[in-house]
């Protein structure tokens, strides 16, 4: 059992403490109310997981109750359960259709009361869990969002109030197109992962140069290496080596894991890209020579967001997420393994 919140709602105190008892003694929370008007009040102040609601009670009762609830967007998916000694198949069906998720009839088996709340309170948590974590992953995004859309405003406002020489001018329009990729970049991962989530998102393999690939992907990196000072090359078999897979897929699954490892490289480091047959497919590899990844954290990293920290000061954003499901996609799997302090080597395989 759980110890959620629950507001038992009852104008008998027999019933009310014989029902609070109950909840109490099964390891929930209880705070109680004698009427409607009451109930509203406690449901304010309090926030409870679930309301025992009578149907009939003076001035204001258990159906009334129940449509005030439904009209606010604060309480419209509270769980309510309706409790009555009326056993009529339309009073029954009233209080579903006027949302109610269950309806027990007094005197109620103390063990079906317990099991229900039990169940419907521990809906609620989880999706107030999901709606906490959807929000703090929101919020990510848009921290992440912010720098390179920063730098795109900011570059904006030097090119159009200071008077520049062409090389410059140049070179700070690279800079606006550099930033404006890494944004459609973020936003592509979070389109994708979603995509590939739900299974509405689909790869479309065809025949490609594995190399060529690899090349490609260390081209569109090298400018951030080129700014961290980290030496960023491959090492790639004389052979040229078939495979069939989605080439733009493919290409920035390999730009993430390379960004991935360039960002956490310090300066004088380096980071290879590379390729090796094997039995059955080909493995692309990432191999750095950055912090390394603490043991604890290696099963998560390629979670939505995953935290190194209780802190949050560095999250994996979608970039990691995005590249095991489109390697999932492909038929393959990925890899990772990391020392702290001696870098990192990321790897996935896609089948020939």
């Amino acid at each position: 059992m759980n110890n959620a919140l629950i507001l038992v709602v009852e104008d008998s105190a027999l019933i009310r403490k014989k029902t609070t008892g109950l909840l109490t003694g099964a390891g929930f929370q209880v705070v109680e109310a004698a009427d409607g008007e009451e109930a509203l009040l406690k449901v304010r102040e309090t926030r409870p997981k679930l309301v025992l609601l009578d149907l009939i009670m003076p001035r204001l009762g258990g159906m009334e109750v129940m449509r005030v609830l439904r009209d606010s967007p604060q309480t419209r998916t509270l769980p309510v359960v309706l409790v009555s000694a009326l056993e009529d198949k339309p009073t029954r069906l009233e209080g579903l259709e006027r949302g109610a998720d269950a309806y027990l009839t007094k005197p109620y088996d103390n063990d079906e009361l317990l099991a229900l709340v039990h169940n419907l309170t521990s809906k609620r948590l989880e999706l107030e869990n999901l709606d906490s974590l959807r929000e703090e992953r929101l919020h990510m995004e848009v921290h992440d969002l912010k720098n390179p859309l920063g730098n795109i405003i900011t570059t904006c406002e030097l090119l159009l109030n200071f008077p520049l020489e062409e090389k410059e001018r140049r070179e700070l329009i690279e800079g606006i197109a550099r930033s404006a990729k890494a944004t459609l970049g973020m936003v592509m991962n979070h389109l994708q992962v979603g995509g590939l989530e739900s299974g509405q998102f689909h790869v479309t393999p065809s025949p490609l140069n594995p190399a060529e690939a690899v090349l490609s992907a260390l081209n569109q990196v090298s400018w951030l290496a080129g700014e961290k000072k980290v030496a960023l090359t491959a090492n790639l078999p004389p052979d040229a080596l078939p495979l069939t897979a989605d080439r733009e897929i493919l290409i920035r699954v390999l730009v993430n894991l390379a960004e991935n490892a360039v960002k956490n490289t310090p300066a004088g480091g380096s980071v290879v890209l590379g390729l090796v047959k094997e039995t059955g497919g080909l493995r692309f590899l990432v191999k750095d020579t950055g912090r390394g990844i603490p043991p604890e954290f290696l099963p998560r990293v390629f979670e939505k967001f995953a935290r190194q920290s209780s802190s949050g000061s560095h999250s994996t954003g979608l970039g990691l997420t995005f590249c095991k499901l489109a390697v999932e996609a492909h038929g393959g799997s990925v890899a990772v393994e990391s020392e702290p302090g001696k870098g990192s080597l990321f790897s996935f395989v896609i089948p020939s």
